[in-house]
């Protein structure tokens, strides 16, 4: 179970004996919270989303560029 509280997220897991607090989660554990908790926190989703995924980073990299050459065409 993830709560997020005062910007911060807390992992629990449900044990025998009821929750135990965990660093980090079994279902995703390569998932980096302290980079979550960074882009939750951005201001603006495309900074965040660029700063969480680098494939997307990279996606809307290519995506400007054709976007700008297709622009330059346009106007010859």
């Amino acid at each position: 179970m993830w709560f997020w509280e005062d910007g911060l997220f807390t992992l629990y897991n449900l044990g025998a004996e009821g929750y135990d607090r965990i660093n980090r989660s079994e279902l995703v554990p390569e998932l980096d919270f302290e980079l979550l908790t960074r882009c939750v926190l951005m201001n603006s989703i495309g900074d965040a989303a660029l700063e969480f995924d680098p494939a997307t980073s990279a996606s809307l990299t290519r995506d400007r560029a054709k976007l700008k050459l297709r622009g330059d065409s346009q106007r010859e």
